[in-house]
């Protein structure tokens, strides 16, 4: 069952999540409660609550993989692993030398509430968080296993 999910289902319900992830609160839980229905399917686990099998199957909530994709994406454009530079979509902070790490976002005006939740403002406040040591990682590879390990618990954390 989790093969299925992850191969088949999750693709469908991820694709390209930094463009149409606006963080709606109804679109998060029309897509969680995909995930909600095929956790309590796997053999073993109807028992469980829905933060109990996700734990149990290592699987992230649905907000918490777009809050991840977002990141990774972030990561992507400050190392040059993908064809956007990052002063195409932000502006960075003048104040990135003095704490934290060196790419720190400026938060950009939004005057509605669509663009408040476009990925270059609403990732700007979670990049800024990370500290020096993931975003400096060597390789995507290491930035992934040190986002993990920085958001801990939260990766679980689900809208009901």
């Amino acid at each position: 069952m989790i093969a299925l999910l992850v191969s088949d289902i999750r693709p469908l319900t991820d694709f390209c999540s930094q463009l149409w992830g606006l963080g709606y609160l109804c679109d998060l839980r029309l897509i969680e409660s995909v995930q909600r229905r095929w956790t309590k399917q796997v053999q073993g686990l109807y028992d469980l609550s829905y933060l109990e099998r996700l734990r149990e199957l290592d699987l992230f909530s649905v907000k918490a993989r777009m809050e991840r994709y977002d990141l990774v994406s972030c990561y992507k454009i400050f190392h040059n692993l993908s064809p956007i530079s990052p002063l195409d979509l932000f502006v960075m902070a003048p104040d990135a030398r003095t704490r934290g790490h060196r790419f720190k976002i400026q938060v950009q005006f939004a005057a509605t509430d669509v663009r408040k939740k476009f990925f270059t403002n609403r990732v700007v406040e979670p990049w800024n968080s990370l500290p020096s040591d993931v975003v400096d990682a060597s390789s995507l590879s290491v930035f992934k296993t040190r986002l993990h390990r920085f958001m801990g618990d939260r990766l679980f954390h689900y809208i009901e």
